[in-house]
This record gives C-alpha cells, structure tokens and sequence, in this order.
C-alpha cells in the first residue's frame, strides 16, 4: 500500500517518517528539503523568482520520481508528502504547471492519504519560507488538491509522535481509532 503523509509546514510528516523508519516500515523522504538543501547548501536564497519556483517545483518532481523508484515493495510504504504537493505548491505560487507534474499525477496512485494537523509554530529557516499565514493557506491548498484529484483525506489530530504513528497503524489495520 502507498501511503502519503500530507499537510502544511510543520505537521510532522518528517517525524513521523523518521517514527516509522525506526519501526521498520519502507518510507519515502520529502523531496523537496532535499533538492532545496542541496540548492542552497544551508544559506538561503531569497527571494524566489516565479521562474525560480517553477523550475524548483520540476526538480522537486524529478527528485520525487527518483526517490519512488528505489523504495522496494512492501506491504506499507509511507511517502513524506507526494509529488501531487508540487502542484499544489505550483496553485499556491500562481506558476505554470510544469509537465512533469502533470505525467506524475497522471501516472501515480496512491492508497491512503493522511492529512496531518499542524503540531508547531511556523518559523522560516534556509529551507523553510513560509510564516504561520502561508502555512494556512498552503495546507487548505494541498488538501483541496488531493480532493480535487478525488482522493479521500484522513485526518490525523496533533498527536505525540507515537501516538499518530499507533493511529495510522490501527486505521490501517481497520481498526476503530479514537483520539
């Protein structure tokens, strides 16, 4: 099963990939802290052109695609984010939607997608741009992007880490989760 962990900055998809890395399950990093931690090598680069950005969003997709190909078949293997983001961060900066995107849309499928809530405070860094009102706006916009694609969101509450992972187990296994 392909499961994606979707949501804003700061919901915890990385946490709880590094969670569930630890418990064993197959995992898929986020491709975008790669590709911009590769660009910008720590230092930030600001500001963003929009044709920045939308070569950005093309490298983000390749490096999703790349990444996808090496995970080995498993009964879960869970995504930090998917390359379907890209278009919503594509939305959110009113940039071209790159062709990439559109093939990787077309051509991936993915089993569940849980949206996470937010579990901090937004703060910029070299990699991260967005303050608390961009982080609003981008995980509204990344949620009606998967529904848009008719997808069926799952949304995981602001849990400690281990919490949220036992809740995605349990739901995946059909079992009834309260929080």
């Amino acid at each position: 099963m392909k499961i994606v962990f979707a949501g804003g900055p700061c919901t915890g998809k990385s946490t709880l990939i590094d969670e569930l890395t630890a418990r064993g399950y197959a995992t898929v990093p986020e491709a975008a802290r790669i590709v911009i931690g590769g660009i910008t090598g720590g230092v930030a680069l600001m500001p963003w052109t929009p044709t920045r950005r939308y070569e950005l969003q093309r490298q983000i997709i390749l490096k999703q695609i790349e990444l996808e190909s090496k995970v080995e078949n498993s009964e879960y293997v869970f995504y930090d984010r998917s390359g379907i983001e890209a278009l919503a961060y594509s939305k959110f900066f009113d940039l071209h939607i790159a062709p990439e995107i559109q093939n990787y849309i077309k051509n991936s499928k993915f089993d569940y997608i849980f949206l996470l809530e937010p579990v901090c405070d937004v703060k910029p860094d070299n990699i991260r741009f967005e303050n608390e009102a961009d982080a609003k706006v981008l995980h509204s916009t990344i949620a009606m992007t998967y529904e848009n694609l008719g997808y069926k969101l799952v949304k995981v509450p602001p849990l400690p880490v281990k919490q949220r992972a036992d809740f995605i187990l349990k739901y995946l296994e059909g079992k009834n989760v309260m929080v």
